[in-house]
């Protein structure tokens, strides 16, 4: 029994820590939006980290591509439409209440019909929704992964390094694109966001093997993380402070690709360490940050929303001009010296919002949260096909 309780404890831990990567990511994207103060740091691997934790909890090998195809599909593609949708209709009320130009710019308010057009060709004219273009990306960058691993499998036992390579040239081939002002649009689908995810989506879920084996490594373990730390975090102030090399992917705003790419598996890296430090060293910060983390989606839907109910609040107080309570996130002054409770405010906002759509049956099918549907969905359409 003691035997079994410590392997619980140690599956337990090893669950934990992935809620708290997740968790820890979403603050420092919502921080990083509320404020420019710290994105010297976030804005080095801010995305990547995210790419790269999907990547991870993936497990693209075990299933078949009509399975990772339908879940996906279900719980990134459907709440980019239902969510977008819902945020259109939002909108519009708002516009016929004649609140709508006290809270957003004017050329975000098109035709109801022009909305729906522009949505399904991926340009979402709904201010408060701007990080929805992170779900499509993911959704490409799983499909392109499970195509490459399907093709390799046909030919190649041990395929590993050969589908790092394949990505790696995928990921060269996004720069080349945004290097040249090439932008390709499969309907929704922005290539080149595609190309640069998937790279991390192929690295995250390799690394299953190299963090299995650490887990089982001995104490000398925490001496390496000790090393990789001081290292990493160096690295991070290098090119923070030293030569900044930000990276945000809506404005297309990248580097060189082979450091880029060392910057973003680097955040992900010191942020997979703090995120192992913190399950063992604070179960309070541990258990707050594993509810985050367990509601990242609902974050990234609603965190813009929230910060404009910040800024209503603030424009009543006297501390932002109506010109300001237009803009998507605070201006510099604003957000400097805000940016704890514009985020914090976001962030809880946003989980309970988010707590509201899980409760209501069709806003749960919408959001991407009726896992348990998708995946019966997926089992009958594979059973249809034959390849169950």
């Amino acid at each position: 029994m003691a035997g079994s309780s410590k392997v619980e404890q140690t599956i337990n831990k090893k669950i934990d820590w992935i809620d708290v990567y997740r968790g820890l990511a979403i603050i420092l994207v919502v921080v990083g939006h509320a404020t420019g103060k710290f994105n010297m740091i976030i804005y080095q691997f801010h995305m990547a980290a995210f790419f790269m934790i999907s990547g991870y909890t993936s497990k693209l090998e075990q299933k078949s591509f009509t399975s990772v195809f339908i879940e996906k599909f279900f719980a990134l593609v459907v709440p980019y439409f239902g969510v977008s949708s819902i945020g259109i209709i939002f909108v519009k009320v708002l516009a016929r209440l004649g609140y709508y130009d006290r809270l957003f710019p004017k050329e975000y308010l098109l035709d109801i019909k022009s909305m729906f057009i522009c949505l399904f060709r991926g340009e979402l004219y709904v201010q408060f929704l701007g990080a929805m273009w992170f779900l499509i990306a993911l959704f490409g960058a799983f499909i392109v992964q499970k195509i490459v691993i399907d093709i390799l499998k046909v030919f190649i036992k041990k395929y590993v390094i050969i589908r790092m390579a394949i990505s790696l040239l995928l990921y060269l081939a996004a720069y080349y694109f945004i290097r040249n002002g090439i932008r390709i649009r499969l309907l929704f689908i922005d290539l080149d966001f595609v190309l640069l995810a998937q790279l991390f989506i192929c690295l995250g879920d390799c690394s299953r093997r190299l963090v299995a084996v650490w887990d089982q490594a001995d104490n000398r373990r925490i001496f390496c993380a000790f090393i990789y730390l001081c290292v990493g975090i160096y690295i991070l102030y290098y090119f923070g402070f030293v030569k900044w090399n930000g990276i945000d992917y809506p404005s297309r705003y990248f580097h060189e690709p082979f450091i880029d790419l060392l910057c973003q598996v680097n955040g992900s890296i010191v942020l997979y360490f703090f995120s192992r430090i913190i399950c063992s060293v604070s179960k309070l910060i541990k258990n707050a940050l594993i509810y985050v983390g367990g509601h990242t989606q609902g974050i990234i839907f609603f965190h813009f929303l929230f910060f404009k109910f910040v800024f209503v609040i603030f424009n009543y107080l006297g501390i932002m001009s109506n010109e300001e309570v237009i803009g998507a996130v605070p201006t510099q002054e604003i957000g400097n010296k805000y940016w704890l409770i514009i985020s914090a405010t976001s962030i809880v906002g946003s989980l309970v919002l988010f707590y509201f759509f899980s409760k209501v049956p069709v806003l749960r099918f919408l959001s991407g949260l009726s896992r348990n549907k998708y995946k019966a969905i997926s089992a009958k359409v594979e059973n249809l096909l034959g390849k169950k």
